[in-house]
């Protein structure tokens, strides 16, 4: 039932880089009461996957969520377990929309799509600047420092991530900084290397006592060489990069406190180490997913068409039909090509880490599917396979 007239009337979700062109969405009156609403849906919407929304009484879309089985999910909401969220959810739907999806991680990426795209007030999750995910900079120079920024700025010569923004993020690169004597102090100090120090004529001193706690080389006042300085920045990026050479001297100060029966200090030192290795585990499995995840996955939907999804780095950088025919062989070459080429620089297409989050969790959770994967090289024997029968 698809209502096209009236102050609710919707156009639908919109294209889709995932499956093409926009679907015509399938719509439902919310009822007076939950059972006639529960009916609507058993009568109306199908339990296969696909993406939902729910239109508040100005029309507007309150709500964006999705399921491998519709149906269920939509009664879910008006059913007398609904938690608090779902009946808030409810309570302000005055008509329920859906699309049905070919597979189940379909409508994963396609609920991504629609929450940044209509940035419904229920959605939390995925909504653009409430994802609560920043990216760890290396840079302010002329001594760079480890920090948390929402998005990289012009003075980050490098930049990691993105991870989770939180306390527990900011405390670890609080570790960091000062377990590699690196600078956190504001921009507006100038900094004087040792090597500068004739420029400068007059006795300079630490401008805080992170320098005479051994928690910095100094930077502010000559306390150390530009070339020194630069040593630790670059133990920092390999850090961020997964050496454990940091890790390591931690653990090992930690025993030694431990075998000293200095509780208190390995108390202390047993919290940076797992702050720190929280921060490499959340790291580790975004380096993971865009060293291991390019591939292509086959996914055959629930309407029997196979497509194939082509991932790089963890990011679909495209789905494609299948190739059965020439054309659709030579069509599939080509976005392998611009995909997986030789002129197909990563870094000049940036990907989109929130995918490359959705689809290193869809194979962590489903370690079998990985199995299924087709390296990519095999797909391009079954297209020029198929070419050269012609």
């Amino acid at each position: 039932m698809l209502i096209t007239s009236g102050p609710l009337a919707f156009e639908g979700f919109g294209p889709s880089r995932f499956y093409g062109r926009a679907r015509r969405p399938e719509q439902i009156a919310v009822g007076a009461q939950r059972r006639t609403t529960r009916r609507r849906i058993r009568e109306n919407c199908p339990a296969q996957p696909g993406v939902y929304g729910m239109l508040d009484e100005a029309g507007e879309l309150a709500y964006v969520g999705q399921s491998k089985r519709l149906r269920q999910r939509l009664q879910s909401y008006f059913s007398r377990a609904a938690d608090g969220k779902a009946k808030r959810i409810a309570a302000a739907a005055a008509q329920i929309v859906w699309e049905t999806a070919p597979h189940e991680l379909t409508a994963q990426l396609r609920e991504l799509e629609l929450i940044r795209r209509w940035r419904p007030r229920f959605n939390r999750r995925g909504m653009p600047g409430r994802r609560g995910r920043a990216y760890i900079c290396l840079g302010r120079p002329p001594a760079l420092y480890a920090y948390l920024a929402a998005a990289p700025g012009r003075t980050a010569e490098k930049v990691f991530g993105p991870v989770r923004a939180g306390r527990r993020t900011q405390r670890a690169l609080t570790i960091v900084n000062d377990l590699l004597q690196l600078r956190d102090c504001p921009e507006p100090v100038t900094m004087v290397f040792r090597d500068q120090a004739e420029l400068f004529g007059e006795l300079r001193q630490p401008r805080c006592l992170r320098y005479d706690l051994g928690a910095c080389l100094g930077p502010c006042f000559g306390g150390c060489s530009r070339r020194q300085y630069a040593a630790h920045v670059r133990q920092a990026a390999a850090l961020f990069d997964g050496d454990q050479t940091c890790y390591e001297r931690l653990a090992a100060e930690l025993a030694a406190a431990s075998e000293a029966r200095r509780y208190e200090q390995a108390a202390i030192l047993r919290d940076k180490l797992l702050d720190l290795e929280y921060l490499a585990e959340e790291l580790g499995r975004l380096r993971h997913a865009r060293r291991e995840f390019s591939f292509v996955y086959p996914i055959t939907g629930v309407n029997g068409r196979a497509r194939w999804y082509l991932i790089r780095g963890g990011d679909v950088r495209g789905v494609v039909s299948r190739p059965e025919t020439a054309e659709s062989a030579a069509k599939c070459l080509a976005h392998f090509d611009s995909i997986y080429g030789p002129a197909a620089v990563l870094g000049e297409t940036p990907e989109d880490t929130d995918v490359v989050q959705l689809v290193a969790g869809w194979f962590r959770s489903r370690p079998k599917e990985l199995g299924r994967t087709v390296a990519v090289e095999r797909a391009i024997e079954h297209c020029r396979s198929i070419l050269a029968s012609v």
